[in-house]
């Protein structure tokens, strides 16, 4: 990594909504942003997916989409595998640089299922680089930090959305960004902000 400071991509920026049904709802943004720093310690992954408002489109239409991309050609193994992989040479930096997610070839990459892919495009194996993982990660406490939850007028039609932030003693942040839909609330992004080293201390 050029920069050692470097902060692990903001992950979800815009996010695609997949699968089906909305079991990922919670009745507190806090909720949410609860579940997303146990699925990052415990390193369950896939488990982000399931927090993802489902209901508000389509359950088979990225599927469907996907399938036919691939079928058709749009989307090939050999235009994404720098992607996934990392190519040094190119200064492409891996989704999965440790190769903890299972997509390693083009078969891997066809069959991977919703869950495994959204959590590797959206940089959740990407932790992995960062050193001291036990202390930082499964091990480590991550404090509430504060939510903030932006309002809706009466009779706007917008849902209500929510940012909710925990960080260890390293200063290292999950940031979780929800929305609210029918009295219960989603994960729409999720940020892992943790620089690949910690800073050390002063000398005198």
């Amino acid at each position: 990594m050029r920069n050692t400071w470097k902060l692990l991509p903001l992950a979800v920026l815009a996010v695609m909504l997949f699968g089906c049904g909305g079991g990922g709802g919670t009745a507190t943004p806090d909720d949410i942003g609860k579940s997303v720093v146990s699925a990052v310690k415990s390193e369950n992954f896939d488990s982000l997916y399931s927090l993802l408002p489902h209901q508000l489109e389509d359950p088979a239409y990225d599927a469907a989409r996907r399938e036919y991309r691939i079928k058709e050609g749009y989307e090939r193994w050999k235009d994404v595998k720098d992607t996934y992989l990392g190519n040094k040479e190119k200064g492409v930096e891996a989704l999965d640089p440790e190769e903890k997610s299972g997509i390693k070839d083009e078969d891997s990459w066809k069959s991977a299922t919703p869950e495994r892919l959204y959590a590797t495009d959206t940089g959740a194996y990407q932790i992995y680089k960062i050193k001291k993982f036990e202390d930082r990660v499964t091990n480590a406490e991550f404090y509430w930090r504060g939510t903030n939850i932006n309002s809706v007028k009466p009779g706007e039609e917008d849902r209500r959305t929510a940012s909710v932030r925990f960080s260890n003693i390293y200063g290292d942040s999950i940031v979780v960004s929800c929305i609210e839909d029918q009295g219960l609330w989603y994960m729409i992004s999720y940020s892992l902000r943790f620089a690949e080293e910690l800073p050390k201390p002063p000398e005198d």
